[in-house]
């Protein structure tokens, strides 16, 4: 079997979905699917690392101009115009971009058989927040027949999954449930996480880490707002910001957080990779996402495979296996609960070493290549020929049916 993947974006400042990505592409490796990977020319470092991180899996990348969503490729178009009925399914990554839409559509006028995951854009946030009446002429004149056409839909969790449905997003087209595994980044180095934080300057002072892209989506603004609360019970606590996003965005949460919080325990790191992201994951004592909306939340599971507790909304759509296999706490995305649920999780010891302990076991078997890499080839037949999709066994993630 022979798959195509067409991502929105390469960079590794997309975050998840770029990490999502290459777990999907080792997994049709341990599967047995030969795989390539098309997308939009990123910067010349993060190709590399993408590059090395596929292992030998071909990856094409292509010249593109134009801001944000509507950035377009013609060069990509090309490629899946001449070579993408070479290719038995075409998985598409995304929606809502010019990329991903027009990907998905040049396959339904060719008939190639397509998948589409559509990164948790099929939500009530996604309707509901910033732009609301071009989102949904956009989902019903491109996005909505693109959708219709394909053969399977790709969500990561069954929560993704059945809020698309209630919307009436996807109905008579079948779902897939197939969560990415468990990839861990070698770049960080090969000391364990203990060796680091033992030799941090910063070992044993209480830290608290926000590890995802700066995005409104994210949250952002309750965490800081709690942060005040936080240091009330805690003095000694620090909480260390790490990501990039849009510019002026980025000065609007640093803006907020210096008004918020005078005394200096809120620093910024910035975008961070490979061994500084590993030394970062190491000093911390708890993960903390307040999210409107996750369709995974890949930055949880490398934090709980870190050893860390997550401290995380509802909307963080992983939440259930948090509390199944008790790592860490859920609560509501307001200020004060947020707090309390931080302070909590500081303060339990027991916690925090059995998260230490479970998580970077627990987290690998949870997610493994092979359980994903049959899911997957589950789901490219299914759009193929119409076959369902088998049950995962050992978590939440349901079987996928049609919508």
């Amino acid at each position: 079997m022979r798959v195509l993947h067409v991502a929105p974006d390469l960079s590794r400042a997309f975050g998840g979905p770029t990490e999502a990505l290459l777990g999907f592409v080792a997994a049709a490796r341990a599967a047995g699917i030969e795989t390539e990977v098309i997308g939009p020319m990123p910067p010349a470092e993060d190709l590399a690392w993408f590059e090395r991180r596929a292992a030998g899996t071909p990856v094409h990348a292509f010249a593109a101009s134009g801001p944000g969503s509507a950035r377009l490729s013609s060069g990509l178009l090309r490629f899946l115009a001449t070579r993408g009925g070479s290719f038995d399914v075409v998985h598409v990554h995304g929606m809502f971009n010019a990329i991903s839409t027009l990907s998905a559509r040049a396959c339904r006028r060719r008939n190639i058989p397509y998948v589409i995951g559509p990164f948790g854009t099929l939500s009530r946030y996604t309707f509901e927040h910033k732009r609301q009446l071009v989102k949904r002429a956009w989902h019903a004149l491109l996005d909505a027949p693109a959708i219709r056409g394909a053969g399977a839909m790709h969500f990561t969790t069954v929560h993704e999954r059945d809020e698309a449905r209630r919307l009436r997003a996807v109905r008579g087209v079948p779902a897939a449930v197939v969560p990415p595994p468990w990839l861990p980044d070698a770049s960080g180095g090969e000391q364990g996480a203990a060796e680091r934080a033992i030799e941090s300057p910063r070992a044993g002072v209480e830290t608290v880490l926000y590890l995802s892209r700066l995005n409104p989506i994210k949250g952002l603004e309750t965490l800081i707002d709690a942060w005040p609360a936080v240091r009330v019970r805690r003095p000694g606590a620090r909480l260390v910001i790490a990501g990039a996003g849009d510019p002026a965005y980025e000065r609007a949460i640093r803006a907020r957080a210096a008004e918020r919080v005078t005394d200096g325990s809120i620093t910024f790191a910035g975008f961070v990779k490979g061994a500084e992201k590993a030394r970062l994951l190491a000093e911390a004592d708890v993960f903390a996402l307040t999210s409107y909306h996750e369709n995974f939340g890949v930055a949880v599971i490398e934090a709980i495979a870190a050893g860390l507790p997550a401290v995380i909304t509802p909307e963080v759509q992983v939440s259930d296996v948090v509390v199944e296999h008790a790592l860490g706490t859920v609560v509501p995305r307001a200020p004060a609960e947020v707090a309390r649920g931080i302070v909590a999780t500081l303060e339990d010891s027991a916690l925090r070493a059995r998260v230490a302990s479970v998580g970077p076991q627990l987290i690998p078997a949870l997610y493994t290549l092979d359980s994903v890499g049959e899911r997957l080839r589950a789901m490219y037949e299914l759009a193929i020929e119409g076959v369902p999709v088998p049950r995962m066994e050992g978590t939440k993630l349901d079987t996928p049916t049609p919508a």
